[in-house]
């Protein structure tokens, strides 16, 4: 009676009939390919290292991601600033356009002389009459 609680004991601890005198039959272990709850299988070491690169992965990319989104801030900002430049260029434009009709206007009527035109060419070291008319014509 004894021996068989004794065998129903270890059949239900080994899964053997084996008497607990003789040590249980081990079984051959095949690494330690155990799944964690995230379905990696492998050694704990090796799962460790595959989901800090992971993490290090979702790292960069939230950088990335911001570093993206800065750009394309950036981006809008001096697209705006690139019309702004082509509006102030297109005003300057017309307004050299304008000074250019005036001072032919004014030679065409002798109101102003070619060789007055030069003089304050060179009075005004080398700056364009157009923009010393500009001058004088905004005041």
């Amino acid at each position: 009676m004894f021996s068989e609680a004794l065998k129903e004991l270890s059949l239900s601890l080994f899964g053997s009939t084996q008497s607990s005198t003789t040590s249980p039959a081990k079984k051959k272990k095949k690494g330690n390919k155990s799944t964690d709850s995230k379905g990696l299988t492998g050694s704990p070491k090796r799962r460790r290292k595959i989901l800090q690169t992971f993490d290090n992965y979702a790292v960069s990319l939230r950088k990335l991601t911001k570093q993206v989104g800065d750009l394309r801030e950036e981006n809008k900002k001096l697209k705006q600033e690139l019309k702004v430049s082509k509006a102030r260029s297109k005003r300057l434009s017309d307004k050299v356009d304008h000074l250019k009709d005036v001072i032919k206007e004014l030679v065409d009527t002798n109101l102003i002389s070619e060789d007055a035109l030069s003089v304050l060419d060179k009075t005004y070291c080398n700056i364009p009459y157009e923009l010393i008319l500009l001058l004088f014509y905004n005041t």
